[in-house]
């Protein structure tokens, strides 16, 4: 029987990807994330996460998140094996430099992207948005190539906000690729929006995870070349 994460996670080749650990150490569990899975359930008996996967894997009745990424973002993703560990390594990753890869519409600039983010209502639903009151957020943004129909950029959030690169590109005119939350019309040119988080410098440590084939495959498609 397949394993239970694998429903509805990203495939390529026929075979659903599943995470890799590429750090275990001091409590510290570093998962690269492929898209299309959630860092946590909603529940414990959720088998679809990371976090239940890692249970699963390292035969442990829990561990913890230190921060989420978006369903469909993939790349590096922090745990902890016991529960205080988590306030100390949100910290450090708060102070620490994290480094994402987007392929965006259009010919973008290298800027720094200041606009508070908030919450937008419709109905019952929320959304996080870009509002004036909303709380602050700053994102460092590199152009690392271009076209003038698309470019890949290095985004490096200086705040923690939800959606927050998604967000600070689409409001300079630069939204993702495959974005449907942040772009009016939505983007059907990618099943995903592409958004990689690469490189995180956490104190001492340094990590990366290479980009996934879909989107290298996007970038060799719009004339970008990854670093």
């Amino acid at each position: 029987m397949s394993d239970p994460l694998t429903t509805g996670a990203q495939i390529e080749g026929g075979v659903p990807l599943e995470p890799q650990i590429i750090r275990n150490q001091d409590g510290l569990v570093v998962v690269d994330k492929p898209w299309g899975l959630p860092s946590t359930g909603r529940d414990l008996a959720d088998p679809r996460s990371v976090q239940a996967w890692l249970q699963r894997t390292l035969d442990r009745d829990k561990v913890w998140a230190v921060h989420q990424l978006d369903q469909d973002t993939s790349g590096l993703n922090l745990f902890v094996l016991k529960k205080p560990l988590v306030p100390e390594w949100s910290e450090r990753l708060a102070a620490g430099r994290k480094t994402y890869l987007a392929i965006v519409h259009g010919r973008a600039k290298t800027t720094t992207v200041d606009a508070p983010i908030g919450i937008r209502r419709e109905g019952r639903k929320t959304f996080p948005a870009i509002r004036p009151d909303g709380d602050p957020a700053t994102t460092e943004i590199e152009v690392l190539g271009a076209t003038d129909e698309a470019s890949l950029v290095a985004a490096r959030p200086r705040t923690g906000r939800t959606h927050q690169v998604r967000l600070h590109l689409a409001h300079v005119g630069h939204p993702l690729y495959g974005e449907r939350m942040h772009r009016h019309p939505p983007c059907d040119e990618h099943p995903r929006h592409a958004l990689h988080a690469w490189r995180f410098r956490v104190g001492d440590t340094s990590l990366e995870a290479p980009p996934p084939e879909d989107f290298s495959a996007l970038a060799r498609r719009l004339g970008l070349a990854i670093p």
